[in-house]
């Protein structure tokens, strides 16, 4: 939700009431990034540990951070060198060669968000900290390309089923644009009109989201 509501303020660029965008983020301050801070001083478990909700909870915290950092600079500033430490332990888990150890389900559901993370890095400072480039990273596109079968069914070891969600289109164009290898990248997809995309089920929004922001830029 720190996510979706920081991209939100950030997209609309200031055509959202004011009074709208300040409950969003005093939400994101109170709501969000504070609670991720616990009063008796301990640190959640999704901070530093090695699965996708490391990459999930700690993108929420950097782009709730970058978008409230005006009004609580030093909050978001110790907020963002946490989560970069933190993500440190869930990037490790692509070495050496890209195979993710929770299967091709979780390497859609948790890269995407690593993703989204490199790249709101690079659009505030110009840099993505190094994430885009540890040891394996980008090398697990072609690992999620070939967990893919032929019948579209996937290698469906550890915790992952058999049927494809719908995070891969988005985050491989981002594979292909970092690598220039247009494999990675689903012309076809993305050159669909928006009144011609079928019904999505809610939880395969980020591949909206992958076509609105290829629209965008």
């Amino acid at each position: 939700m720190s996510l979706a509501i920081a991209l939100a303020i950030d997209w609309t660029a200031g055509d959202l009431p004011k009074s709208t965008i300040g409950i969003g983020k005093k939400s994101l301050i109170e709501k969000g990034i504070k609670t991720s801070w616990p009063t008796d001083g301990s640190t959640p478990s999704w901070v530093y540990n090695t699965n996708n909700w490391n990459q999930v909870c700690n993108a929420g915290m950097i782009a709730a951070s970058i978008a409230v950092a005006e009004l609580e600079p030093e909050l978001a500033a110790k907020t963002i060198h946490r989560s970069i430490d933190g993500m440190n332990n869930a990037l490790r888990e692509y070495a050496p060669d890209g195979a993710y150890p929770e299967g091709p389900i979780y390497w859609g559901y948790g890269t995407q968000f690593s993703v989204v993370t490199a790249a709101i890095f690079e659009s505030a400072f110009g840099t993505d900290f190094g994430l885009a480039n540890y040891p394996g990273f980008k090398e697990s596109a072609v690992y999620a390309m070939l967990t893919v079968s032929p019948s579209n069914k996937l290698y469906s070891y550890a915790d992952c089923n058999e049927e494809a969600e719908g995070y891969g289109t988005f985050t491989l164009s981002w594979f292909a644009a970092k690598t220039g290898n247009k494999t990675f990248l689903d012309e076809e997809y993305f050159l669909t009109q928006p009144e011609e995309i079928k019904t999505f089920r809610d939880w395969q929004a980020p591949d909206l989201f992958g076509q609105l922001s290829f629209q965008k830029r």
